[in-house]
């Protein structure tokens, strides 16, 4: 069994790549740039992992997705 995952990883102004990162909170973690929170927009079982306080402290959009479950960012 693998101790890696496989993930999209999407910055701003950027173009998404594919990167391989450890299983556990802390390297999700270090991805992210601090706490995180995992939203599931979709009828696939697809997170979507993202900073916490992004929003609030002023950290620049990546992506927005539009649907019933989602609301785009403004």
């Amino acid at each position: 069994m693998s101790d890696k995952m496989t993930v999209l990883v999407v910055e701003p102004l950027a173009k998404p790549y594919t990167k391989e990162i450890d299983t556990d909170y802390k390297a999700m973690q270090k991805e992210v740039g601090g706490t995180f929170q995992a939203v599931y927009p979709y009828e696939d079982m697809v997170a979507l992992i993202c900073h916490d306080e992004g929003k609030l402290i002023g950290l620049p959009p990546t992506a927005f997705c539009t649907t019933s479950l989602a609301m785009p960012m403004t």
